[in-house]
């Protein structure tokens, strides 16, 4: 919050944010860690192909996933799969290969989706649509040196 006021010229500390963060009854909400069982061998559903490697030479190329179910009405929407991209898996238990994506849809999930899910695929849809331009267009990342996704995108490009 302290960066994302001062990028708008805000001249702020964290006490000062965290004063009336709770003088308006607002709180962040950090989550517990999930605990893995690792594994001992490779993924057998894909083989490791990405090995870890981060930095990429050019923008694009390279992609991360996430299986995330949406409850739409009685039934359960899946954002995965659908543009044939090789998968990359390394074992159970590393979950460093996909916490990029594991964390945008964290936040997806506890600060943007309705608690009890969306009435219709249509509406599903478009709010998933809103998010995720929030998210590359605002959203502000201590690894991107607290600039969002599309705007570091154009500094490395």
């Amino acid at each position: 919050m302290v960066h994302l006021l001062r990028k708008e010229s805000e001249t702020i500390g964290r006490f000062k944010v965290r004063r009336l963060m709770s003088e308006a009854h607002l709180a962040s909400k950090q989550h517990g860690r999930h605990r893995y069982k690792p594994a001992d061998k490779e993924s057998v559903i894909a083989p490791n192909h990405l090995q870890r490697q981060f930095d990429v030479e050019r923008t694009n190329h390279y992609g991360c996933g996430d299986v995330t179910s949406i409850r739409v009405g009685q039934q359960w929407l899946y954002l995965a799969w659908r543009f044939h991209i090789r998968q990359s898996m390394s074992r159970r238990g590393n979950c460093w290969d996909n916490s990029p994506m594991k964390r945008c849809f964290l936040s997806f999930k506890t600060e943007w989706m309705p608690k009890l899910g969306h009435s219709t695929f249509d509406e599903a849809e478009h709010d998933i649509y809103d998010y995720i331009k929030c998210y590359n267009r605002y959203r502000l990342h201590s690894h991107n040196g607290y600039l969002a996704p599309n705007e570091a995108e154009l500094n490395v490009a």
